[in-house]
């Protein structure tokens, strides 16, 4: 579970920057390409090297495939990531509402 709270409660590894949120990596979409609804979560880390950004993605018949630079507990920062990680969203077009 990731819980949100106030920039001075942030832990040290944060850098004090509480928009800096590389944990969660979630699908989006906007009918006016002005205003944005949520999806759905691709992925999530537990802990704050466990990010997950600088998506590629492309479509595979109803899919949607995402390559994600993420990391691991290990990472050595949370712009450092680790690995890569693979993540399909199946019938992708699905989650529009």
């Amino acid at each position: 579970m990731v819980r949100l709270c106030r920039h001075d409660r942030l832990p040290a590894r944060r850098y004090n920057l509480p928009y800096d949120e590389r944990q969660r990596m979630q699908l989006s979409f906007s009918r006016n390409m002005v205003d944005w609804c949520f999806a759905g979560l691709v992925a999530a880390g537990a802990t704050v090297p466990e990010s997950r950004h600088y998506a590629s993605m492309a479509i595979d018949g109803d899919d949607l495939v995402v390559l994600s630079r993420s990391g691991t507990p290990q990472a050595k920062s949370p712009h450092n990531g680790d690995m890569i990680t693979f993540h399909r969203i199946p019938d992708f077009r699905s989650l529009v509402y």
